[in-house]
């Protein structure tokens, strides 16, 4: 572990709050956000991996993904769904998005992908 801090964004409180309680129990620290718009105005803002989920209101996971790529922004990134994915094969790869998770994820995977990164 790093030591980075983990951002995570949904617009599920429930899934902030779990995620968040599981991680800090684990020992990473974690910023949450309800919009990627939220995570986009947090200048502060330095997180060590993000958690993405790809269908929120106003702007899904992959743009907020590809409007920080286009900013040169390489942050590992995990995308979570709670659909497949079959259409988005070509942007995750092209986004160089390290995993995508159906929903609910799999705790020893996201722990793998954190610990590898935060």
């Amino acid at each position: 572990m790093s030591g980075g801090i983990v951002a995570i964004i949904d617009d599920s409180q429930l899934i902030l709050d779990s995620l968040k309680l599981v991680l800090n129990m684990y020992g990473f620290a974690v910023n949450v956000y309800a919009s990627p718009v939220s995570f986009l105005e947090d200048h502060a803002a330095r997180p060590a991996c993000l958690i993405v989920d790809q269908n929120m209101p106003g702007m899904k996971g992959v743009e907020l993904v590809t409007r920080l790529r286009e900013d040169g922004n390489a942050v590992p990134v995990l995308l979570t769904t709670g659909v497949p994915l079959n259409d988005m094969t070509d942007n995750v790869a092209r986004l160089d998005i390290e995993r995508v998770l159906l929903k609910p994820v799999e705790l020893e995977v996201l722990l793998k992908f954190v610990t590898r990164h935060c």
